[in-house]
């Protein structure tokens, strides 16, 4: 089970199964399902270029978002730590619901809304920040076309696909190459991706 992660895993060393030989690969047909483990801190830099800086005028006051960073998952929500400054400074708690449209390969936040505890903290305090503008422009930049990272990673894949090794070349193409779905954990986004393709193996020692 073949796993990318954006962190360096520990090095795990397990026996090969029983193997034999066999005169001819039944079907060269690639199949194959990868689950990648996405770190809320990477993830929150990629997040931080669309939104960080981002200034709002609320009810005729400055707001800027200076910086947002995901500190886990809850009930299939993600909780998102916003820092803002302008007419007040403070940080904001935000949830919300990734979804994924495999159709269209995008992924983006829905029922985005303020914590609990960020409410009550705002209806006391500043109830001028309590506004959906704040809720869309987080939900509007996290619309995301994946289509042209699955493309780049596809090329870079099939860079890979071809080399020698003990007296035997291996090549191959992925032909495709997309996200299934997506799941929040409490430390990691999975993104669950399949790849199809052909791979073959020649003898080049005869």
């Amino acid at each position: 089970r073949p796993i990318v992660s954006s962190m360096r895993p520990e090095k795990q060393k397990s026996p090969l199964p029983p193997l034999h030989l066999t005169d001819s690969i039944p079907n060269d047909t690639l199949r194959l399902t990868t689950d990648l483990h996405l770190n809320y801190d990477s993830l929150s830099v990629i997040l931080n270029r669309f939104v960080g800086g981002t200034k709002l005028q609320i009810q005729k006051r400055d707001v800027i978002l200076d910086s947002i960073r995901i500190t886990g998952a809850n009930n299939q929500f993600l909780v998102f730590k916003v820092a803002f400054s302008g007419d007040k400074r403070g940080t904001l708690f935000i949830k919300g619901q990734p979804y994924f449209n495999a159709q269209d390969q995008q992924i983006e936040l829905r029922h985005v809304d303020f914590d609990i505890e960020t409410k009550s903290a705002l209806l006391k305090t500043a109830e001028w920040l309590f506004s959906d503008r704040i809720l869309e422009e987080l939900q509007k930049n996290s619309k995301q076309d994946l289509k042209p990272q699955l493309e780049q990673l596809l090329k870079e894949l099939n860079k890979s696909l071809k080399y020698e090794r003990e007296g035997f070349l291996i090549s191959g193409v992925i032909t495709t190459l997309n996200v299934e779905e997506v799941f929040p954990e409490t430390n990691r986004l999975m993104v669950r991706v399949s790849a199809k393709g052909k791979i073959g193996l020649t003898n080049i020692r005869n």
